[in-house]
C-alpha cells in the first residue's frame, strides 16, 4: 500500500470521528474542519524513490605472489657435537683428539678437495690443512677429527680451523679452546 493512500485513510478516519463527537460546531470551526478536510483530501506530489544500480565492480585480475625461497648454498655445514668441550684442562705437552660431527646442509656434495686448513690462533701442533677422506653428501654427516698437542706453557689456548670448499673458499669454522696446567 502506497504511504499516500494510508495518509488519507487515517485522515478520513479522523475527520468522521472528530464529526461524530461534535454534535455542534460553530459556523467558523465547520469551516475550519472543512478546510482541514479539504485539505488533507487535495492531491498532493509526492516524490518516489526509485533504486539506481550501482555501477558493478570489475575484479582485475591480479598477480598470485609465490613464496620466496632462499636458495641453500652449495657449501654449508651445521655443528652437531664435539668430544672436547671448551676450557678442557690438559698437562702441558699432552697429546689429545679433538672431533666435531658436522652435517652437510648445502646442496653439493663435499668430495676429497674438500679441506679443514688452519685459520687463526694457537695450532697446538694440528696440521696446516687435512682432505676430506670421503664423499659427503647433503644431509649426511661426518667427523672433523684433528690430532692436537697441548701448549708447554700453562694458560688458555684456542685455535681456528675452516672448512674449505673444492674451489678455495671457506664455509665453516671449527675451534678447539683448552686450559694447560
Amino acid at each position: 500500500m502506497k504511504p499516500g493512500f494510508t495518509i488519507l485513510i487515517a485522515a478520513g478516519l479522523m475527520a468522521v470521528a472528530i464529526a461524530c463527537t461534535f454534535t455542534y460546531m460553530s459556523p467558523q470551526t465547520l469551516g475550519t474542519a472543512a478546510a482541514l478536510t479539504v485539505e488533507v483530501l487535495m492531491p498532493y506530489e509526492t516524490s518516489i524513490l526509485t533504486a539506481t544500480p550501482l555501477p558493478t565492480a570489475t575484479l582485475e585480475p591480479t598477480a598470485t605472489l609465490e613464496p620466496t625461497v632462499t636458495p641453500r648454498p652449495c657449501s654449508k655445514a651445521k655443528f652437531i657435537s664435539e668430544t672436547i668441550p671448551d676450557g678442557t684442562v690438559f698437562s702441558p705437552n699432552e697429546n689429545f683428539t679433538k672431533t666435531w660431527r658436522l652435517e652437510n646442509i648445502g646442496t653439493c656434495t663435499w668430495n676429497t678437495s674438500y679441506r679443514t686448513v688452519f685459520y687463526n690462533g694457537n695450532q697446538m701442533g694440528g696440521p696446516d690443512a687435512k682432505n676430506f677422506t670421503i664423499l659427503i653428501h647433503p644431509g649426511e654427516r661426518m667427523d672433523v677429527v684433528l690430532e692436537l698437542k697441548a701448549p708447554s706453557g700453562a694458560g688458555s689456548y684456542g685455535g681456528i680451523w675452516k672448512l674449505q670448499d673444492d674451489k678455495g673458499q671457506n664455509f665453516a669454522q671449527i675451534f678447539v679452546v683448552i686450559e694447560v696446567n
